[in-house]
């Protein structure tokens, strides 16, 4: 059972520049990455609360290692 968390991802894109986005990551239970959503997210919540406790997981994902978007 493992888990996922918000991180950012870098992408090439077509002009060999890299972008950057939030994107949900899905890790096993080893920590090794599973796989990430399509694209990059741009948060919508049924309440104000759950968007900042949205927010607030995305902005933790700022801190940690940026990954490779995987094709």
């Amino acid at each position: 059972m493992g888990k996922n968390e918000y991180r950012v991802l870098k992408k090439l894109d077509m002009e060999g520049n890299y972008q950057y986005g939030i994107y949900e990551v899905y890790f096993d239970d080893d920590g090794t990455i599973m796989g990430h959503t399509d694209e990059a997210l741009s948060p919508m919540e049924l309440s104000i609360n759950e968007l900042k406790q949205t927010l607030k997981a995305m902005i933790k994902g700022l801190d940690k290692e940026i990954l490779n978007f995987m094709e």
